[in-house]
């Protein structure tokens, strides 16, 4: 078992800035399946929007921008417990899951714009 601390971080038009924590704890397979689906939003060539808040958003270029606001970091499970205890997650953040829902909404889009004749 192995344990991920994800953080993402930006600035929403100038206003404000954003710091999204969340931790997991991952078998081999889903650390593996995890960074997979990394590698292909990487790729992506196309806009991704992430949204926050009420109505807010913000719009990246493509993949690799969007990626460029996530780290990560494996901790120990000591720091996981404390983080999990302490309640320092950022309330409805889940990255793992959120990486991997997008990189199946980021396949179908390549579908579409195939399908379209898109460039």
């Amino acid at each position: 078992m192995r344990y991920l601390l994800l953080k993402f971080e930006d600035n929403w038009a100038d206003e404000c800035d954003f710091y999204l924590n969340s931790v997991h704890k991952v078998t081999t397979e889903e650390y593996l399946e995890f960074t997979k689906a990394l590698k292909y939003i990487q790729e992506y060539p196309y806009e991704i929007f992430y949204n926050f808040g009420t109505n807010e958003d913000n719009c990246y270029e493509n993949g690799k921008d969007f990626l460029s606001h996530l780290s990560g970091t494996f901790i120990t499970e000591s720091e996981y417990n404390t983080i999990k205890e302490l309640g320092l997650e950022t309330p409805g953040t889940d990255w793992y899951w959120y990486i991997l829902e997008q990189e199946a909404e980021c396949r179908e889009n390549i579908e579409y714009h195939k399908e379209e004749g898109i460039e």
